[in-house]
């Protein structure tokens, strides 16, 4: 069976020794030796801090605090300029005995209830070394957040939660990297596709050609091949079971809002009459089957 004209479809809802820069942009130290430039504030008596040689090792006490946390301010009151890059990125290591989760916090100054900053976290299974990258504007999964001002960074806070246990956690690292303005990678689960007057796929049309490494899916034998101008022909085994071919967009989905139907051509190149099954699938669960009635050779 081959589709020897265009498929149109129109419905579908488818700290360390210093915090330093990569990309050769050089970033003022925020760690040095044994913290010479910083100053360590914990959150609460439940908190305590050593630092030592390239890092800092953060201890906190099971107690009442819902979020123990280890603040770092700079020692003469100024704010940490992280204005040349995009991202900070943090190592820590777990050193307890339970899998904990570590904060990693860059505050703005400001009124509380505007929440004037931006945090990413990390789980770590003890002796576990993980990696929090924190975009500046982004937070919790580099999700938009607050406009942080990366310029007047007034204090970087690795936190816990609450725990019967105590936990233990070094900071391995703590780096800028990136340019002004960086933004996350795409996911491609959120990328809308809107074909050009409709049409996803056209034998004759070199604008819309179909990727067969990246577009087809196949169930139970069946296949697709792309013939240059000529269509996509789908092949479905013999036997008991019912084969099926998936054409999906190369990456996200079809936005196809603006339309009310789907039409496709269809031509059985075959030796008996069939009768194929259409739907679509959404994000929401497939359309209702369209059953083809059946075509002669």
């Amino acid at each position: 069976m081959t589709f020897s004209r265009p498929i149109l479809l129109a419905a579908l809802a488818l700290l360390p020794s210093a915090l330093h820069a990569q990309f050769g942009v050089p970033a003022k130290p925020v760690y040095e030796g044994a913290g010479e430039n910083l100053a360590f504030k914990p959150s609460s008596e439940q908190v305590t801090s050593a630092a030592s040689g390239q890092s800092i090792t953060v201890t906190i006490k099971p107690g009442p605090e819902g979020y123990p946390g280890l603040g770092l301010t700079k020692k003469d009151g100024t704010p940490f300029d992280l204005s040349k890059h995009g991202n900070v990125e943090a190592k820590v290591t777990n050193l307890g005995s339970k899998k904990i989760s570590v904060n990693l916090r860059l505050d703005n100054e400001g009124d509380w209830k505007t929440n004037p900053y931006n945090a990413e976290s990390t789980s770590l299974d003890p002796g576990e070394t993980g990696t929090i990258k924190l975009i500046f504007g982004h937070s919790y999964g580099h999700k938009k957040g607050f406009a942080l001002n990366s310029a007047a960074i007034s204090r970087i806070l690795f936190f816990g939660g609450k725990s019967d246990v105590d936990q233990v956690f070094r900071i391995d690292s703590l780096i800028t990297g990136g340019t002004p303005g960086e933004l996350p990678p795409v996911d491609p689960a959120t990328i809308r596709i809107k074909p050009k007057n409709g049409v996803i796929y056209e034998a004759a049309n070199p604008a819309v050609k179909a990727d067969p490494e990246k577009q087809f899916a196949y169930e139970n034998g069946a296949t697709a091949v792309v013939s240059e101008g000529k269509g996509i022909g789908l092949n479905f085994p013999g036997g008991a079971k019912t084969g099926s071919v998936t054409f999906k967009p190369a990456e996200g989905r079809w936005d196809l809002s603006q339309y009310l139907q789907i039409v496709l051509d269809l031509q059985n190149n075959g030796t008996a009459p069939v009768s194929p099954k259409i739907r679509l699938e959404t994000n929401g669960g497939p359309s209702d089957t369209a059953i083809v009635e059946a075509i002669e050779p």
